[in-house]
């Protein structure tokens, strides 16, 4: 795994949530040299929490590329997700 927080001058230890994974088939498509022009383009995600500094950010990884998404801890949660 990736460290999401990578500047942390903590000892910064993670704790990750349950993986999601869209579930999309990407038939495998072959050039001439073996090498597959259609790779799997599905998304895995999961939540992850630094039980240190107790930061949360949201981890996304497509084409084995990860990003993360930091969290912000200091909004309450009211059920809606549009704002």
């Amino acid at each position: 795994m990736k460290n999401p927080n990578p500047n942390c001058e903590g000892d910064c230890r993670f704790v990750c949530g349950p993986e999601m994974t869209t579930m999309m088939y990407y038939p495998p498509v072959y050039d001439k040299n073996g090498v597959n022009t259609n790779p799997d383009g599905n998304t895995s995600s999961q939540e992850i929490a630094c039980v240190t500094c107790k930061k949360r950010w949201y981890s996304s990884t497509k084409y084995g590329k990860t990003t993360f998404e930091e969290i912000d801890t200091t909004e309450s949660y009211d059920g809606d997700h549009t704002h």
